[in-house]
C-alpha cells in the first residue's frame, strides 16, 4: 500500500489506493528502511471487501464474510503505524497537521457525497437523519451502540447508513494514533510493551461487554476493537524494524503465512456472525492470522501466497476498496426492499456498487486527493478548514431536508419524561367545557340578566378527547399520524410508547441470552407510565400497539424463556392484564391494534379484522410472533368488554397471502420491516384514529 523512494517519504492510503504522493516537498530524509509497492497488500485488502459484500448478500461459503472489516482494520493499523514510524525516523518529528489533511482528502469527499444521496434516496426513514449526522461527525458506531442496534439483523430492516460504524471506528484511529506515536516514538521497546497492554486491556473489554452487557455494544465499541488496530501496529513495528528480533519476526512470518492464510480462509468461511467465539478470543486469532500475513508477503524471496495476492483482478478490486464498501451496504438494503434475492439481488448490488464507486471516484474523490479543486491549490490547513466546512454545511442540508415531525417520537428515550404530548387542542380543553357546564349545574338558574334557562347556556361543541398511545417504537413510529388527525379535530394525544419496550415489565434479552442495555429502563417505564398517563391525563380513549411481547426472550423468576415457551406465554398473558387494569382504571375505551405481519411474511385469518361468530386465533397453536400475539389480543377481548380489537392489515398488507407492504407502485407503508415512516406514518396513523374512534363509539 505504498511506495517507498530514497528522497521522499510518500505517503500510503489504507483503504484503496496503495501510493499517495505528497503534494509539496518535504525534507530530504534521512537513510533508513524502505518498503516497495507491495499489490499484495492491494489483493489482501480486495479479499476484505469482498468477503465483506458477500456476507451481505447470503452467498454460501461466506458466513463469516463480515470478518472482512477486521481485515480492514489490522491492516489500518499496520499500514498507518509504518508511515507515522519512517516518518518520525526519517524527519524527527511527525507532522500532525499534514496527516490529517491528506486523511481529510481521502477519505470525506467520498462520505459527503455518500450522505447526500442517501438521504436524499431515504429521507423518510425513521432515524435518517440521526444516523446521516452521526456518520458525518464519525461517530456513528457509538450511536448504534447506545441504540443497541443489531449488526446482523436482517437487510431490509436496516439503516442504509449501518455500515458507517467502521469508518467511525477508523476515522477515531486517524485522529488519535499520529498523537500516540509521536509521544511514543522514542523508545520502541517502550512503544511495543505499551501497544501490548492495551491490546490486552482491548481484548479483555470486548469480552466483558459480550458477557455482561450485549453483543451490539461489543461489536461497535471503540475500545473492544481497538486491538485489531493495534496489532496491525505491531507489525508495523516489526514491518519496519532494523535489529535482529525483527528480522526473526519476519522470518517467521514467511514459515507461518500458509497456515495463517488458511486461518483467514476457514474464519471467513465457518465462523457464525451468532458465535460467542469471535468475541471470547476468536477475533484475536484471526488479526494475528492476518499480521502474519502483512509481514509474510514482505521481502523478495519469491512466494506463492504473494503470487496469489498480487493476481491482478484482485489487485484491481483492492485499489477500489473504498468506494465498494461505502456504496454497496445503501445498495444491498434498497434493493432488498425491492424484494430482490438471490442472483437477481447479487447482480443489481454489483452493478450499481461498481457504476457509483466509479463515478465518485472519477467526479468527486480524485480532483479532491489531487490537491487542486477549482484553481485552488488544497494545502493542509487549507483541507482542514475546508473539510469543517464541508461536514458543517452537509450536517445543515441532512436536517432541513429531513422533516422533524418524521424523525419521531419513535426515538424517545425510556429515561426522561414518561409521557408527551403529541397534539393538543387548540381550544379550550374538555376538562374546561366539563368544568364549565358543571359551575352552571350547581347554580341551577341564569345569572341576572342572562336570557334563557342555564342548559341552553351550556357549551354546545363536541367536547376534545384526550387520546393516549401505548406500545412500542413500532407504535410511536405512527404519531405523525395520529397526531394529525387529533389535531384535524381538535383533540390532544398524549404517547407513553417507547422504543424497545413491550407491554410487560420483563428483563429482556437478545437471541443470544445477552440482557438488552434498556431493559431495566423499560421495565421501570412500564411500570409507572400507564398509571402516569391515567392519573396525569385522564383518556378518553386508549390507543395500544406493540410487536415486542410475543418475539422477545425474557427473564422470569431467573429463569430464561423463549416465544412459544409455556412460561413465556403465562407471563405475557399476566403482563396484558396488568396493563388492561392500569389502563382502563380512569374509564378509558381501550383499542388494541393487532400486530401486523413483517413485510414478506405470511398474512393469517388471525392477523385480518374479526369475522363475527368467527374466531380464527384458536387456531393459532404457539403464541409467538405477531400472529401468536394477536391471538392473545382475541382473548383479551373476550374477556374485557371495553376491549375492542381492530386490524390495518388489510390495508398494509393487501388482500393476498403474503404482506406486500406496497403503498403506491413506489413507496412502502414501512421503512423498515416493522416501523411505519414518511407518508406511511401519516396515513397509517389516521387510518388508525378514525378506525379506533369509529370502533370504540367515540367519533
Amino acid at each position: 500500500m505504498g511506495e517507498w523512494h530514497a528522497h521522499a517519504c510518500p505517503y500510503l492510503d489504507v483503504m484503496t489506493q496503495t501510493l499517495i504522493r505528497p503534494t509539496a516537498p518535504v525534507e530530504r530524509p534521512k537513510p533508513g528502511p524502505v518498503l516497495d509497492y507491495r499489490p499484495a497488500l492491494d489483493g489482501l485488502r480486495g479479499i476484505a471487501v469482498l468477503a465483506v459484500i458477500a456476507y451481505h448478500l447470503d452467498v454460501p461459503g461466506f458466513a463469516g464474510g463480515f470478518l472482512g472489516v477486521d481485515l480492514f482494520f489490522v491492516l489500518s493499523g499496520a499500514l498507518i503505524t509504518t508511515v507515522l514510524l519512517l516518518e518520525r525516523d526519517r524527519r524527527g518529528r511527525i507532522d500532525y497537521v499534514r496527516f490529517w489533511a491528506r486523511r481529510a482528502r481521502r477519505l470525506l469527499p467520498a462520505v459527503v457525497l455518500l450522505v447526500a444521496v442517501v438521504v436524499s434516496l431515504a429521507r423518510s426513514d425513521i432515524g435518517i437523519r440521526g444516523d446521516a449526522l452521526a456518520t458525518l461527525g464519525y461517530v456513528a458506531n457509538w450511536r448504534f451502540a447506545a441504540q443497541a442496534r443489531s449488526y446482523f439483523a436482517e437487510a431490509v430492516a436496516m439503516s442504509p447508513l449501518n455500515h458507517m460504524w467502521s469508518l467511525a471506528i477508523e476515522e477515531q484511529f486517524y485522529i488519535v494514533w499520529p498523537l500516540a506515536i509521536g509521544a511514543l516514538s522514542r523508545s520502541r521497546r517502550t512503544m511495543a510493551a505499551a501497544l501490548v497492554s492495551l491490546a490486552v486491556a482491548s481484548v479483555a473489554w470486548l469480552a466483558w461487554l459480550y458477557v455482561t452487557a450485549d453483543p451490539s455494544q461489543a461489536y461497535y465499541h471503540t475500545i473492544a476493537r481497538m486491538h485489531e488496530l493495534v496489532i496491525g501496529a505491531l507489525a508495523a513495528l516489526a514491518l519496519v524494524g532494523v535489529s535482529r528480533r525483527a528480522a526473526g519476526l519476519r522470518a517467521c512470518a514467511r514459515r507461518l503465512v500458509l497456515p495463517a492464510v488458511a486461518v483467514i480462509a476457514g474464519a471467513i468461511a465457518l465462523i457464525d456472525d451468532g458465535t460467542a467465539v469471535y468475541y471470547l478470543g476468536g477475533s484475536v486469532a484471526f488479526s494475528v492470522a492476518v499480521a502474519v500475513v502483512i509481514l509474510g508477503v514482505e521481502g523478495d524471496r519469491p512466494s506463492r501466497v504473494r503470487r496469489a495476492l498480487s493476481w491482478r483482478p484482485l489487485v484491481a478490486v483492492g485499489t477500489v476498496s473504498y468506494g465498494l464498501y461505502l456504496w454497496h451496504w445503501p445498495f444491498v438494503v434498497w434493493f432488498r426492499r425491492w424484494e430482490l434475492d438471490g442472483f437477481p439481488l447479487g447482480l443489481a448490488v454489483v452493478a450499481a456498487t461498481a457504476t457509483a464507486a466509479a463515478l465518485s471516484a472519477w467526479a468527486v474523490e480524485r480532483p479532491v486527493r489531487a490537491g487542486h479543486v477549482w484553481r485552488l491549490d488544497l494545502t493542509p490547513r487549507r483541507t482542514l478548514v475546508a473539510s469543517a466546512l464541508a461536514l458543517a454545511l452537509t450536517a445543515g442540508a441532512v436536517i432541513v431536508a429531513t422533516p422533524q415531525r418524521l424523525q419521531p417520537a419513535w426515538t424517545q428515550a425510556v429515561t426522561g419524561e414518561p409521557t408527551v404530548i403529541v397534539a393538543a387542542p387548540a381550544a379550550h380543553s374538555a376538562r374546561d367545557t366539563r368544568r364549565d357546564n358543571a359551575a352552571l349545574d350547581r347554580v341551577g338558574g341564569t345569572p341576572a340578566g342572562a336570557p334563557g334557562p342555564a342548559a341552553d347556556r351550556r357549551s354546545e361543541p363536541r367536547e376534545p378527547l384526550v387520546v393516549g398511545v401505548v406500545g412500542d417504537s413500532a407504535a410511536a413510529s405512527m404519531l405523525p399520524g395520529i397526531a394529525e388527525a387529533a389535531r384535524r379535530r381538535g383533540d390532544e394525544v398524549v404517547s407513553v410508547a417507547a422504543r424497545g419496550c413491550p407491554m410487560v415489565p420483563v428483563w429482556q434479552l437478545d437471541p443470544d441470552g445477552h440482557s438488552l442495555s434498556y431493559s431495566q429502563d423499560c421495565r421501570r417505564h412500564v411500570q409507572t407510565a400507564f398509571s402516569q398517563l391515567v392519573d396525569r391525563h385522564d383518556p378518553d380513549l386508549v390507543i395500544w400497539y406493540s410487536g415486542r411481547d410475543s418475539q422477545t426472550r425474557f427473564i422470569v423468576d431467573g429463569q430464561q424463556t423463549a416465544p412459544g415457551d409455556a412460561l413465556h406465554t403465562r407471563t405475557v398473558r399476566a403482563g396484558f392484564e396488568r396493563a388492561v387494569e392500569r389502563l382502563t382504571a380512569g374509564g378509558a375505551d381501550l383499542v388494541i391494534m393487532r400486530s401486523l405481519p413483517r413485510h414478506g411474511s405470511a398474512v393469517t385469518d388471525c392477523d385480518r379484522p374479526p369475522v363475527p361468530g368467527v374466531r380464527w386465533c384458536d387456531k393459532v397453536d404457539r403464541y409467538a410472533g405477531p400472529t401468536g400475539q394477536n391471538a392473545l389480543y382475541e382473548e383479551l377481548a373476550r374477556r374485557h368488554a371495553q376491549i375492542t380489537l381492530i386490524s390495518q392489515a388489510g390495508l398494509v398488507c393487501g388482500h393476498g397471502p403474503v404482506c406486500d407492504d406496497s403503498m403506491t407502485e413506489f413507496e412502502r407503508w414501512r421503512s423498515d420491516l416493522t416501523h411505519f415512516g414518511g407518508m406511511g406514518a401519516l396515513r397509517i396513523g389516521e387510518a388508525i384514529m378514525a378506525d379506533a374512534l369509529a370502533q370504540s363509539g367515540n367519533d
